[in-house]
């Protein structure tokens, strides 16, 4: 398998990595299907996890069901099927957090914040 690393490049992914880069891109896409569901949730971390992955989103006062997660995995199998390029771009601090403010996302602009002062703040765009 194929993967494209912040920078830019592509390569092979190590044997020992690719349950956590499909689990981290599974968490990308999750989330996308949450933003098209719900365009003003804001998400704070989603991590890849020794057992599978989670993205923590405040969705206001909407609090998820079962019929809410069948549309979750309907709409991420639309986003696979889209087959969307993914974009790394890497941004200074200041610039990163301006994005986030931009976009209303507060949990990632003090995610931003509260990294060491020579963090590479890299994002990974796909889609909208």
């Amino acid at each position: 398998m194929k993967i494209i690393y912040r920078d830019g490049t592509v390569a092979e992914c190590p044997p020992e990595e690719v349950q956590h880069v499909l689990r981290h891109s599974t968490a990308h896409c999750m989330a996308q299907a949450i933003q098209r569901l719900w365009p003003d949730a804001d998400f704070a971390y989603g991590p890849a996890t020794e057992k599978g992955f989670y993205y923590d989103v405040d969705l206001g006062d909407r609090k998820l069901t079962d019929d809410d997660l069948a549309a979750i995995e309907k709409e991420m199998k639309k986003i696979v099927k889209e087959n969307i390029p993914v974009k790394p771009f890497i941004l200074p601090r200041d610039e990163a957090i301006k994005l986030m403010h931009e976009r209303g996302a507060k949990y990632k602009e003090e995610h931003i914040g509260d990294l060491d002062e020579d963090a590479v703040i890299s994002f990974y765009q796909q889609g909208d």
